[in-house]
């Protein structure tokens, strides 16, 4: 059983050696590949001192998570991967995580990608937007069982942030990798989107224990907020539930609405999105192919 870990890094010196020690101490072997987003501090010194191990690709240029990661995940196809595991570079697992989760794939058909509990950093709470949103819309029953402490092997999650994704060789096969549409935020709700349409489930092992950094401070700039909203409205463009004439119809419908609406950091979204509207329409229909985006 063949395991690659993809870990994208940017300037992640503050993190890339608990990150990777994670890794090496796990019960379950795991070959890790790093991307680096053209880093200025001592992350991709750090790797190659102290990982030798570890197979480090330096791009050039920042690609963003989603290609960067694409990078990896086709390099980890070319290693005949039976998983993949997709880790931030601000995160560490516990040593059974992985095999925690493997487990509970063995035993539970259906489901196409498995996430652990996400912890912040250092252990002490839960990590925020994990209690925020996970635990509280995502995925029923989950944290009433905790207050129980009567857990079950795993819980269906209508969405769990892409920090730590557990996933076989069948997912990508049929999902593929993330949109290059996406530069930063919003590729793993994109993913799980997609996901979902190919009939897959996205699952919480909450036996298997994740720690995170994850605090997405950097959403309050004008400029993180506006990209948020940009790959939001692509989403939404790209429901592969939703025929192309109805995408187009209901684009237009809010790019009207929203010109008038005094809403301006939306407004600019939509109008930086109908630059873009062909990318979109191409993006639309890659999303339905097998191996998406990595060819």
């Amino acid at each position: 059983m063949r395991i690659c870990s993809v870990i994208v890094t940017y300037n992640g010196a503050e993190w890339i050696e608990k990150c990777l020690s994670s890794l090496r101490e796990s019960t379950q072997p795991v070959h890790a590949i790093v991307i680096d987003n053209a880093s200025q501090d001592d992350t991709v010194k750090i790797i190659r001192e102290e990982f030798p191990e570890v197979e480090l690709i330096a791009s050039e240029k920042n690609l963003g998570f989603g290609q960067a990661n694409n990078i990896g995940i086709k390099r980890a196809l070319e290693e005949r991967a039976d998983y993949v595991l997709l880790l931030n570079q601000d995160a560490w697992i516990e040593a059974s995580a992985i095999e925690k989760m493997m487990a509970v794939f063995h035993q539970n058909p259906g489901y196409g990608i498995l996430s652990p509990y996400h912890h912040d950093y250092t252990g002490a709470d839960t990590e925020r937007y994990f209690k925020e949103w996970v635990l509280e819309n995502y995925t029923p029953g989950l944290k009433e069982d905790l207050e129980r402490n009567e857990l079950k092997p795993v819980y269906p999650s209508r969405f769990v942030h892409a920090a730590c994704w557990l996933m076989p060789l069948s997912t990508i096969e049929r999902v593929g990798g993330f949109d290059p549409l996406f530069f930063h935020y919003g590729e793993d709700n994109d993913y799980v989107q997609r996901m979902q349409y190919h009939g897959l489930k996205t699952g919480i092992v909450p036996q298997a224990l994740l720690y995170h950094q994850g605090t997405n401070e950097g959403l309050g700039s004008p400029e993180k907020k506006l990209w948020f909203q940009v790959n939001q409205a692509v989403t939404l463009f790209k429901d592969p539930k939703a025929s192309t004439a109805g995408a187009l119809a209901l684009f237009a419908r809010q790019f009207v609405r929203l010109q008038f609406s005094g809403n301006k950091v939306l407004a600019k979204a939509y109008r930086t999105n109908l630059r873009r509207i062909f990318e979109m329409l191409a993006s639309r229909r890659e999303q339905k192919k097998a191996r998406a985006y990595l060819r």
